[in-house]
């Protein structure tokens, strides 16, 4: 369990032991930070991971232009020149979307599964858990099977109409 904040560009970490690392404290350029069992930031557009590494998760690839960066279980995903990119592993398509987004925004990444806000619709690949049913409502399923064609959900302005839920972002 460990926690990770950005302020004036550097990272201050807390919690497991592991996550207290040189890797993060002398970068003073940070953008973005996502925590599981490893950890990942984004430092002028570049992804750095540490932490538990058994499937490559905190070894990203040669990335530039990152804007986002998420970390679940096993996997890593970053948002970067319009594309979506995700490594280390995962279920089937958790780690590569079968199809290309049109303008992803909005990363977020699950232990099993990944969305993205594309084109007003959340579209979401790998264990499907949020995606739409028959009646093109929000579904929440345990299924365990893989989604490796990103799906689109319901549109989030329609979700939290319905739900009456409201989305809190926090910028400079």
């Amino acid at each position: 369990d460990a926690t990770c904040a950005i302020s004036g560009g550097r990272v201050s970490c807390w919690g497991a032991p592991w996550v207290q690392s040189e890797v993060f404290q002398k970068r003073r350029n940070v953008e973005a930070i996502s925590v599981s069992f490893h950890a990942c930031l984004v430092d002028a557009g570049v992804p750095v991971c540490w932490g538990q590494n058994q499937f490559g998760q905190a070894t990203p690839p040669s990335l530039t232009g990152v804007t986002q960066i998420g970390v679940g279980g096993l996997h890593s995903c970053a948002l970067h020149d319009g594309q979506v990119t995700c490594w280390g592993h995962g279920n089937p398509g958790q780690i590569d979307p079968q199809a290309r987004f049109k303008s992803p925004n909005h990363l977020t990444v699950g232990s099993g599964h990944n969305c993205v806000w594309d084109e007003n619709q959340v579209k979401c690949w790998g264990r499907a858990r949020s995606f739409k049913d028959d009646a093109g409502e929000m579904a929440f399923s345990a299924e365990t099977s893989g989604q490796t064609e990103p799906t689109e959900t319901v549109s989030l302005f329609e979700y939290f109409q319905r739900e009456q839920t409201a989305v809190l972002e926090v910028s400079d």
